[in-house]
C-alpha cells in the first residue's frame, strides 16, 4: 500500500483540488490495492458513496523500459529458437504493452464502463450494475466512480437464483454483447464480478482491459459458433481465417485432417464432462499453435 499522504498528494495534482474540497470524506486506509492502482472508498458532499481509483507513481517510465527489454529478448527468441517462433512471443509482447498502456489511462477505463453500461441498458440486462464515473473527477492518473453493492460472488454461497443470474451474464453478458455491440469486458474473474445478495444482481468493477471487435470479426464469431455447435472442423477454421486468427495462406486440409487426427471432434459424446471437453480444447490449441 501506499503510504497515505501519497494518494492525498496525487489526488489533489491530478484534480487540481485538495482532498477535503472533493469529498466529505475520504478513507486513508485502501479497500484494495494491485500492481496498477489501489482503490479507497469516499463520500462526495452530496452524501453520494464513491470509490477512488488511484494510479501508483512511475508506472509508466516503469512498464516501458520492461516492454522494451521483453521486445529485445522476443527478438532474439524469435531468431534463434524456431520453436520460440511458433510461440510468435513478438506478439504477446505487443498485445501486452497495448493492454498495459491502455490500462495506465483511466479515462479509457472509464470510457469502458459508459460504453458497456450502456450496451447493458439497450439489451435489457438489469441483473447487471456498472460504475458509472463521476464528471470532472476523471483524469489520467485518477478515477472517481460510484460505489456499487456487493461482494465478490465466490465468498458467499450461489443459491439457484444467482446462478442463473451468472449464467444469464455468461450468455448474455459477454457473448451476446460482443456478437451484437461488439465490446466485452475483458479481465472477468471472481474478484470482478460482485454479488448484491439483499437482490441477487451482479455488479461488475475494474474496466482497464476491454476488447473490441470490428462488423467483419463479429461476423466471422458467429461463423465460428454456428460451426462448432455442428462440429464442422473445416467452417471453424474458415471462421478463424476470416477472423484474422489464421493466416489466409494456412493450408486449411492438411489442418482439418491434423486436428481431426489428434482432437476427434466428432467423437465427442453429447454428454461429455468438463474434463473432457477441456482435454480435447488443449489437443486444439497445441496443433493450432
Amino acid at each position: 500500500h501506499l503510504s497515505p499522504r501519497v494518494p492525498r498528494r496525487i489526488i489533489g495534482r491530478s484534480l487540481r483540488r485538495p482532498v477535503h474540497e472533493l469529498f466529505a470524506h475520504f478513507d486513508d486506509v485502501p479497500l484494495g490495492a494491485a500492481s496498477i492502482a489501489q482503490v479507497h472508498r469516499a463520500v462526495l458532499h452530496d452524501g453520494r458513496e464513491v470509490v477512488v481509483k488511484i494510479r501508483r507513481p512511475h508506472l509508466r517510465e516503469r512498464f516501458t523500459a520492461d516492454i522494451r527489454a521483453m521486445a529485445a529478448a522476443a527478438w532474439a527468441a524469435e531468431r534463434f529458437s524456431p520453436i520460440a517462433r511458433a510461440g510468435n512471443p513478438s506478439g504477446f509482447v505487443e498485445l501486452f504493452a497495448q493492454l498495459v498502456l491502455e490500462e495506465l489511462d483511466f479515462r479509457i477505463e472509464a470510457l469502458n464502463m459508459v460504453e458497456l453500461g450502456v450496451a447493458a441498458e439497450h439489451a435489457d440486462a438489469d441483473y447487471v450494475r456498472f460504475p458509472r464515473p463521476v464528471p470532472g473527477l476523471v483524469t489520467s492518473r485518477v478515477l472517481v466512480m460510484e460505489k456499487l453493492p456487493g461482494v465478490a460472488y465466490s465468498s458467499v454461497e450461489v443459491d439457484k437464483e444467482v446462478g442463473e443470474n451468472l449464467l444469464r451474464f455468461a450468455i448474455q453478458g459477454v457473448l451476446e454483447h460482443t456478437l451484437i455491440y461488439g465490446v466485452f469486458h475483458g479481465d472477468l474473474h471472481a474478484g470482478n464480478v460482485l454479488l448484491d445478495s439483499a437482490t441477487g444482481r451482479l455488479s461488475l468493477v475494474d474496466f482497464g482491459i476491454v476488447g473490441r471487435l470490428n462488423a467483419e470479426q463479429r461476423m466471422a464469431l458467429g461463423q465460428f459458433l454456428v460451426a462448432f455447435a455442428h462440429m464442422n472442423v473445416r467452417a471453424q477454421l474458415e471462421a478463424m481465417v476470416d477472423f484474422g486468427a489464421i493466416p489466409p495462406s494456412m493450408n486449411l486440409d492438411v489442418l482439418v485432417a491434423e486436428i481431426e487426427r489428434e482432437v476427434r471432434p466428432h467423437d465427442l459424446a453429447e454428454d461429455a464432462d468438463i474434463a473432457e471437453l477441456a482435454d480435447r480444447i488443449g489437443k486444439l490449441v497445441q496443433v493450432l499453435a
